[in-house]
């Protein structure tokens, strides 16, 4: 035998191996699931389409965003909704309203801001209440404090 024959012979051999190697990986793939499992039956549904799709939250949702919303003092949302105009989509990305406290000399917005941002932030402060005013309500916020760290 010459050395093309034995080459000829080796490929031969190794495309048969990825052949067989690729029909087990298909099998395996077939039954992953069911192969370890005892049989349990058919009556329990196979593919995603034959579940049920799942319920929408409507108003239960609703009404658990309001709860969690009211108890950082963001009674409807508006300046967490509206913080990209606000803030503009620029500062937007780098700071979030965290909460708004209630305290005799008014209210005051927390927002969290990202370090690189803080200085740029705190010298656009009075620019920052009054349009968060404009949203949540006429002279509603007495000042912004500003905490600074990671904003997700």
């Amino acid at each position: 035998m010459n050395a093309k024959d034995e080459i000829k012979d080796q490929q031969a051999k190794a495309e048969a191996a990825a052949e067989e190697l690729a029909a087990r990986k298909l099998s395996a793939r077939k039954h992953r699931l069911t192969d370890h499992l005892p049989d349990i039956g058919t009556h329990l549904p196979k593919t995603r389409s034959a579940q049920k799709s799942p319920k929408r939250a409507g108003p239960l949702g609703k009404k658990a965003a309001a709860k969690s919303l009211a108890r950082f003092g963001f009674e409807g949302g508006d300046v967490i909704r509206f913080w990209p105009d606000i803030a503009g989509e620029r500062l937007a990305r780098v700071t979030k309203p965290e909460r708004i406290k209630r305290t005799p000399q008014g209210d005051v917005l927390v927002i969290k801001v990202s370090a690189a941002a803080a200085m740029e932030v705190q010298h656009k402060v009075a620019e920052l209440l009054e349009r968060a005013n404009r949203i949540a309500g006429s002279g509603k916020l007495a000042r912004i404090e500003i905490i600074q760290g990671p904003v997700r």
